[in-house]
């Protein structure tokens, strides 16, 4: 990683003992797998078990089964302190609801304020979401459709009508199923402000970080 990444590593005895604390302290991980373009699949679990002897670690979702792929990097992200910590490692197993993934030679230690926002209007990325205040997911959710307009292993950004911000203010929870992944996300609002971009004319732009 280059210095403007914002990145620190972490040689594998110290990622270890971050693997060892989040284990410990139960602290809810983000697994994320970019499939393609338009498919990425993220599930919201903990850490099973850390096997320093083997360089493995199992994560159970909270969530649906795993549905990752052997030949496609695996990222995990957790938060540490006022930072993220993002491991890019390897699927070994999947069964089911729990995956067993490699522990890598290092960790790397992202600032949260900071994170590469990948700008995706235009491309057709579809985002549904459910402007929904209740505390738990229900399937009677109303769900609409949203265009993304940027994406990062944080959060995103999305385009609204610039009539209506459908009731969200900072602060809000909100349910979302990006991409052709039917899995429910849920995030936080952040912004809520208008935007205005050639091609697109003016628009309310919808900021969420994804919650772990």
């Amino acid at each position: 990683m280059s210095k403007k990444d914002n990145m620190i590593p972490l040689n594998q005895p110290e990622l270890l003992k971050v693997l060892a604390s989040l284990y410990a302290n139960k602290d809810e991980v983000l697994v994320w797998q970019t499939e393609s373009e338009n498919r990425r699949v993220m599930r919201y679990g903990t850490i099973d078990s850390v096997n320093a002897t083997q360089k493995t670690l199992t994560v159970v979702s909270h969530q649906e089964e795993f549905t990752l792929i052997e030949e496609i990097p695996v990222y995990v992200y957790a938060v540490v302190g006022d930072r993220v910590s993002v491991l890019k490692t390897t699927l070994l197993r999947s069964e089911g609801k729990k995956v067993v993934l490699g522990i890598p030679e290092q960790m790397m230690i992202r600032d949260t304020r900071k994170d590469e926002r990948v700008h995706v209007l235009g491309q057709g990325v579809p985002l549904m979401f459910s402007p929904s205040r209740k505390e738990e997911f229900a399937p009677e959710h109303e769900f609409l459709r949203a265009e993304v307009v940027d994406l990062s292993p944080r959060g995103l950004a999305f385009k609204g009508a610039a009539s209506s911000a459908y009731g969200l203010q900072k602060g809000d929870r909100i349910w979302m199923r990006l991409g052709s992944d039917a899995t429910v996300t849920v995030g936080e609002v952040r912004h809520v402000a208008k935007n205005k971009l050639d091609g697109y004319g003016e628009f309310l732009q919808i900021g969420v970080s994804f919650r772990l």
